[in-house]
């Protein structure tokens, strides 16, 4: 049972920030998921980038319950997010996309799992006009994990609170990248304040449909990440440095690998040159995706 009758002041400041344009048609319902929540010591700030569908009508009517309200042009989403960072005076900082819904009680549970802790991390709830349903938990989040085998973590931005101090002493959000903004954010702030407090509940509930860039965006969010990997290899936290040279060498030899395989030359040519190559820098270049392009070519010589 929760206790809503304790005061302000003994409950942390959360800072949410709502970046929205022209998603109207969602926004009531995001902003109402946020006041129902009950929270007493919460920092709401709306950020509009100038739509013309409605929105602004909307974000009129609620003006009362905002602590901050920017509204005009910005370079996206990750731009938008950067301005209520600029005004967030909170203890916790995060971000809810206007296409996005705060499950019940997801700041009280934030604002009891943080204590001790830099990050809670929770459960992102997909769903979509269907009415499927997909929780993602996140898990094994580490700076690390997150450059290295990415596979082997699950990581769901909406489900992951920081610290706004951390926030802002790891760089804050490069606006130059539009799709992973978010996966750039976690890996340096987790290279710095890595101790993760998990909980089992949902948190956020994540909507999928036809305009949110997670359903159409793949190929770029694959290109942006590689982009992120080559940023952080000039990164001033040696660890990171290292981490992230070391995966550079090994996307550059996974495009190489592409490149020998579309060679006009025998099967068992191309294999021989992969063998040679992977020979001179064996501790980035061996692994099972060398190893199933060899088996491939061999098949066929």
């Amino acid at each position: 049972m929760m206790t809503r009758e304790l005061t302000v002041e003994d409950w942390p400041r959360i800072s949410l920030v709502m970046p929205n344009l022209n998603y109207g048609r969602f926004l009531e319902n995001a902003i109402e998921s946020i006041l129902s929540q009950g929270y007493p010591n919460l920092e709401f700030i709306m950020v509009d980038g100038g739509s013309t569908d409605g929105s602004l009508e909307i974000i009129n009517r609620y003006q009362a319950s905002f602590s901050q309200t920017i509204i005009g042009p910005d370079e996206g989403q990750a731009d938008a997010i950067n301005k209520g960072l600029a005004k967030a005076s909170g203890e916790i900082f995060q971000w809810i996309n206007s296409d996005d819904l705060l499950e019940p009680d997801a700041l009280f549970s934030v604002a009891r799992g943080i204590k001790g802790h830099d990050a809670v991390a929770g459960v992102c709830t997909d769903f979509d006009a269907s009415g499927t349903e997909t929780p993602v938990k996140l898990k094994r989040l580490s700076s690390g994990l997150m450059i290295r085998h990415p596979t082997r973590v699950t990581f769901h931005q909406p489900a992951l609170w920081l610290r706004t101090e951390g926030v802002r002493a790891c760089g804050g959000i490069d606006s130059r990248f539009h799709f992973m903004f978010d996966y750039d954010l976690t890996v340096r702030y987790l290279d710095l304040f890595p101790r993760v407090h998990y909980v089992d509940n949902s948190l956020v509930r994540f909507r999928l449909h036809p305009r949110s860039k997670t359903t159409t965006s793949h190929t770029e969010f694959l290109r942006e990440r590689r982009e992120i990997v080559r940023k952080l290899a000039q990164s001033d936290s040696s660890r990171l440095r290292r981490l992230a040279r070391r995966m550079t060498a090994r996307i550059d030899w996974w495009d190489r690998l592409i490149e020998i395989q579309n060679m006009p030359t025998s099967p068992a040519a191309r294999a021989m040159l992969i063998t040679r190559e992977t020979l001179r820098h064996p501790s980035t270049r061996v692994g099972r995706g060398t190893m199933r392009t060899l088996y491939g070519l061999l098949m066929k010589s």
